[in-house]
C-alpha cells in the first residue's frame, strides 16, 4: 500500500474517517463508504468500537432508534439501520403491513354481522332485508 499510496493520502483518508457523517446519503452509501475508510485508520478496533463509530455517523433519526438497542455486531446493525431508514421513509409501507389493532379506519369498515333486532312480541327479523325470516 506504502508503494502507491502515500503517507499523505493515507491521513486524508483517515481523517475522512473521523469525521464521517451520513448527512442525506442512503444508509447503503454510508455503510460502503464507511467500510473503504475504516482500512485507513491506524489505530488497532473492536467490533464494539466499529459499532459505537458507524452509529455516531448515522443521522439523528437513526440513531435515536438504534442506539438504545445497543447491536455489537456490525452486520447486525447494518441491517437494522436500513430497516429504520426504510420505515422512516416509507411509512405507508409499514402501516400496510401492521395487523388493524389500532383502531383507525375503523368507521370505514362495516362490521360482518348486526345482531337481529327483536320487534313487539319477539319476532325475529333478518339482519340483511329486514325480512321474517332468520338467515
Amino acid at each position: 500500500m506504502e508503494k502507491y499510496f502515500p503517507n499523505s493520502a493515507k491521513y486524508e483518508r483517515e481523517a475522512e474517517f473521523l469525521t464521517l457523517q451520513q448527512g442525506t446519503i442512503m444508509v447503503q452509501a454510508y455503510t460502503d463508504k464507511f467500510e473503504y475508510l475504516v482500512r485507513f485508520y491506524s489505530q488497532i478496533v473492536n467490533e464494539e468500537w466499529h459499532c459505537r463509530k458507524f452509529q455516531g455517523g448515522l443521522s439523528h433519526e437513526l440513531r435515536r432508534f438504534l442506539v438504545p438497542l445497543r447491536i455489537r455486531e456490525f452486520p447486525v446493525l447494518v441491517e437494522q439501520a436500513k430497516m429504520v431508514e426504510q420505515m422512516e421513509r416509507d411509512p405507508s409501507r409499514v402501516m400496510r403491513e401492521l395487523p388493524n389493532n389500532s383502531g383507525i379506519g375503523e368507521e370505514r369498515q362495516e362490521k360482518p354481522y348486526t345482531r337481529p333486532q327483536c320487534e313487539g312480541r319477539g319476532t325475529v327479523k333478518c339482519f340483511e332485508c329486514g325480512g321474517d325470516h332468520f338467515r
